[in-house]
């Protein structure tokens, strides 16, 4: 004769919760690991597509500009973190080139350490405006100290997020090269440049 026993002992039910523990920890630990990823990729999008979006500005605004009208020309090594151009309207009848409003490209230093890259349509005038291209430009370059020493290697000295320089040689057309770097605080907490190299011949 057989007795049944019903319910489990004191072991059994230590083991059970146990196995329990681990398999709702490991859960947790692939739930969190999947949402900081998409996190980081969310975060890495957006600072792409600002890096892109400014990048593009630039590039359309300086392909319509006088080739003429640019100041300051600086060429590398020195740079510079502002460029003042005009564009080129077209001739009137006496064959006279119109240009339009000047306009400037500029890096502007925050209090808070970083800078903006800022386009300002009639500078120092009664109508100037300015509209805010990019909030997140740092003073130095991504790779670049204040040592007077051309760090990260792009032939321009110790400058700032925003950089232009002005390729002005004999029997070729004027180029203008930009060094952008966007620079935000990643979800972990660690700063996470992206940075562009733009080159644009003005034709005008």
């Amino acid at each position: 004769m057989s007795v049944s026993r019903a319910g489990f002992t004191l072991v059994e039910l230590m083991v059970a919760i146990t196995i329990f523990g681990l398999v709702s920890a490991n859960m947790m630990m692939v739930s969190k690991t999947g949402a900081s990823a998409i996190k980081s990729e969310a975060f890495r999008s957006t600072l792409e597509d600002e890096a892109n979006l400014t990048s593009t500005r630039i590039r359309r605004a300086l392909l319509s500009a006088s080739a003429d009208s640019l100041d300051p020309v600086i060429q590398a090594p020195l740079g510079s973190d502002h460029l003042q151009y005009q564009m080129t309207l077209g001739a009137n009848e006496e064959g006279k080139t119109i240009y339009g409003d000047p306009e400037r490209i500029h890096w502007a230093a925050d209090p808070d350490g970083r800078g903006r890259v800022l386009w300002t349509t009639s500078p120092a005038l009664d109508d100037e405006r300015t509209l805010v291209w990019s909030s997140a430009i740092p003073n130095l370059a991504q790779g670049e100290l204040a040592n007077g020493i051309d760090d990260n290697e792009n032939l321009l000295t110790d400058e700032t997020g925003l950089a232009f320089a002005v390729h002005d040689q004999e029997g070729l057309e004027r180029e203008v090269e930009v060094y952008l770097t966007v620079l935000r605080i990643d979800p972990n907490g660690k700063p996470a440049p992206s940075q562009r190299r733009i080159l644009v011949t003005c034709r005008n």
